[in-house]
């Protein structure tokens, strides 16, 4: 295993499962031997881990860490969750004798042989990745955000080099002296202010985050060199792109690593009833009932959205350790979005049942309150 090609990734238990989708998609594209290292907190349970240790084989080693999350305690957080900053620590957990790994996000999935990547010539720099898809609020914390900002989901570290220049304890100051850096995109855009100027650009089609047309602005497709465009398209809260549309669309239909970084995650369904008009929100339910239809219908949007690679990610995700359990998540999604449609067609449709419906609910809801409350006199009695 001296030439296995080294792998970084980190997670916690809700999301080491996810971690052996990206892996198993990893291990299915190449013949190269593989050496993963697996960054956890405190929260990873044994039995978990075994679980996900069930992938290796003669050519694929799988080592394990806990890690403490205390050193970034005080940092701003993704989602409630810290986890993104373990990376910060994988110069003191990794083998001496690395030169160089290949950190991957846990929500990715790898289409192509990352041999082609792992190999590359860096050119000298510290890192390489992929220009990230577009401009948005979070990443303008930083100074540079204009300039080239990669997306930190896909990176190629020379540790040989982060380690002579003390690269860590660079950013760890940084941190100390600056933490609002970390507003927005957290450790990324730590990494960006830092490390931006000694970073390989790479094709987009090693880290493709799918993005829907529609979503960037008008004129959308650019580069950074249009940067003068940044602070209009963030103050009408409208996406800019990075890269050409050619170059973006032909990652879409050819991607080496797809990247779920947007939402909904592949394991979810993003479902969910729009209201046009919430300053209709004072009428009162009677008088709401008896509106016609067309009302109805110009009030209410179903908004009923999967990623497209949605189901390419789940066929590997299914085949995985924890591909049962994947599967049940996926159907509660499923089974709530089915609910959610069918408040919709009540709520256009049949809007005097759903108004009689809704009446009786929050009626039950008030009653279960004051029972609550009354109990609670009586105990206090």
């Amino acid at each position: 295993m001296s030439y296995a090609l080294n792998i970084l990734l980190c997670a916690n238990e809700p999301y080491i499962k996810y971690a052996s989708v990206a892996m198993y998609s990893l291990i299915s594209h190449t013949q190269a031997a593989l050496n993963f290292y697996i960054l956890c907190d405190e929260s990873a349970h044994p039995s978990t881990l075994q679980r996900l240790k069930s992938l290796q084989s003669a050519r694929v080693r799988i080592h394990t860490f806990c890690c403490s999350l205390a050193p970034f305690r005080q940092l701003s957080t993704l989602n409630g969750s810290l986890m993104a900053y373990m990376r910060l620590l994988a110069d003191s957990v990794l083998p001496s004798n690395i030169q160089r790994y290949l950190y991957i996000d846990t929500d990715v999935l790898v289409c192509g042989d990352i041999l082609e990547l792992y190999h590359i010539n860096m050119e000298g720099k510290l890192l390489a990745a992929v220009r990230d898809i577009a401009f948005h609020a979070g990443s303008s914390h930083i100074p540079n955000h204009n300039d080239f900002y990669f997306n930190s989901g896909v990176l190629l570290v020379d540790l040989t080099k982060w380690r002579k220049e003390r690269t860590t304890q660079r950013l760890f100051d940084i941190l100390h002296t600056n933490p609002s850096l970390t507003e927005g995109f957290h450790d990324q855009n730590l990494l960006n202010f830092a490390l931006a100027s000694d970073t390989l650009e790479l094709s987009v089609q090693w880290n493709v985050i799918y993005v829907p047309h529609l979503v960037f602005a008008p004129h959308t497709f650019a580069s950074s060199a249009f940067a003068f465009a940044v602070p209009q398209s963030l103050k009408a809260d409208e996406i800019l792109s990075r890269h050409s549309e050619q170059a973006y669309t032909n990652a879409l239909q050819h991607p080496k690593i797809l990247h779920f970084a947007a939402q909904p995650k592949p394991w979810e369904k993003m479902c969910y009833i729009k209201d046009n008009a919430p300053a209709l929100d004072s009428i009162n339910q009677l008088d709401f009932a008896n509106k016609p239809d067309s009302i109805h219908k110009a009030r209410f949007s179903l908004i009923d959205f999967e990623n497209p690679y949605a189901r390419k990610w789940r066929a590997i995700a299914y085949k995985s350790p924890f591909g049962k359990d994947i599967k049940r998540e996926y159907i509660k999604a499923l089974l709530k979005a089915y609910k959610t449609r069918l408040i919709y067609v009540a709520k256009v449709y049949c809007a005097p049942l759903y108004s009689i419906l809704l009446a009786i609910k929050n009626r039950f809801l008030q009653n279960l309150a004051h029972s609550s409350k009354s109990l609670k006199l009586k105990a206090k009695k």
